[in-house]
């Protein structure tokens, strides 16, 4: 197993390069690399990227699984977000971009094929009393295969609070879906 980075800081924004492999029994391998970036325009924003492609061999053991045995990968993934905080106000929009060959053996990847956008945005206000902040928000996320069929959707209206004895906590109300077998499960609820 290797893992490398470089990093190269640019005033409050940096550029780098990442790379991953590891030799795996049976013959199978991954190999992970590409740029990442923080580009920060301002005090306020933040827009981060990784573009990565990955190179993999299954390992040749269909004893184990049907699924191994000795294919080659090679794949996409792509990560963009935009955030946005001051003392009041604040957003967050980001969308992820995995192909169905991509592989990460030594990341933090459950899932690949897939298309999500998500978002979140709140006002912060700062009350005097029992509750020292106030929060209210909007968020959700959209998430397709790469056929642009629904996996999952979600959007929320809210409200965080933070308050005295170090109380805090969020409280949402869910509009979801999920689509399983064809079918899309709605549900409303409040989380």
């Amino acid at each position: 197993m290797g893992l490398a980075r470089v990093r190269q800081d640019l005033g409050s924004s940096f550029a780098g390069l990442l790379g991953t492999a590891r030799v795996i029994q049976a013959g199978g391998y991954n190999y992970v690399f590409g740029p990442d970036s923080q580009w920060r325009p301002n005090q306020d924003d933040a827009v981060t990227g990784q573009l990565l492609h990955s190179v993999s061999r299954e390992p040749d053991q269909p004893d184990v699984t049907p699924d191994w045995h000795g294919q080659r990968l090679s794949g996409a993934a792509m990560t963009l977000k935009w955030s946005h905080s001051t003392r009041t106000w604040d957003w967050l929009l980001e969308y992820d971009d995995f192909s169905d060959a991509f592989r990460a053996e030594d990341g933090f990847i459950p899932q690949v094929g897939y298309r999500n956008g998500r978002w979140d945005s709140g006002y912060t206000l700062y009350p005097t009393g029992f509750f020292s902040r106030l929060r209210p928000l909007f968020g959700g996320n959209y998430t397709v295969d790469r056929d642009g069929e629904l996996i999952s959707r979600r959007a929320f209206p809210g409200v965080g609070f933070q308050g005295q004895g170090n109380i805090r906590g969020e409280l949402d109300y869910n509009l979801e879906a999920v689509r399983i077998n064809g079918t899309t499960l709605s549900t409303r609820r409040l989380v």
